[in-house]
């Protein structure tokens, strides 16, 4: 399915949010709340990561910067996560399990065409529709 990404989880949690793709750390970005993309990070990605619900990123491992202060700021975390980047795009509504290394991205139309497929994608269609319930009850 190529809506649902898989990868190393290093810092463990839960969230649901809005993407925010970032390929140049020097721009200027509103992050609270939303769940960061990149390619990976380095120490010039702490005051980002400091405001995001989490971060996704595609190098990385369980002793990769990404991963040491994800868990040093108790935010979900997620490495090695091939094509992060040109697969989720800024403001999809994506659900990371970073308890697993699963992320689920969630797209219009196929929102849709998932309902038909089973009833663990009602669930999902239903979170969305109602985000501000936590994902601890899934």
């Amino acid at each position: 399915d190529k809506n649902i990404l898989e990868g190393i989880a290093t810092s463990n949690g839960k969230v649901e949010g809005e993407a925010l793709v970032i390929e140049d750390v020097n721009g200027k970005y509103d992050v609270k709340d939303k769940i960061l993309i990149t390619k990976m990070t380095d120490p010039g990605w702490v005051f980002l990561l400091i405001n995001a619900k989490g971060v996704i990123a595609e190098k990385g491992s369980v002793l990769s910067h990404t991963a040491i202060i994800s868990r040093e700021i108790k935010i979900p975390s997620i490495v090695g996560v091939e094509d992060a980047t040109t697969i989720i795009k800024t403001g999809d509504y994506i659900k990371m399990d970073a308890n697993k290394g699963i992320i689920k991205i969630g797209r219009g139309i196929s929102l849709i065409e998932d309902i038909l497929l089973g009833e663990d994608k009602i669930t999902f269609v239903l979170e969305l529709l109602f985000s501000d319930k936590t994902l601890d009850k899934v």
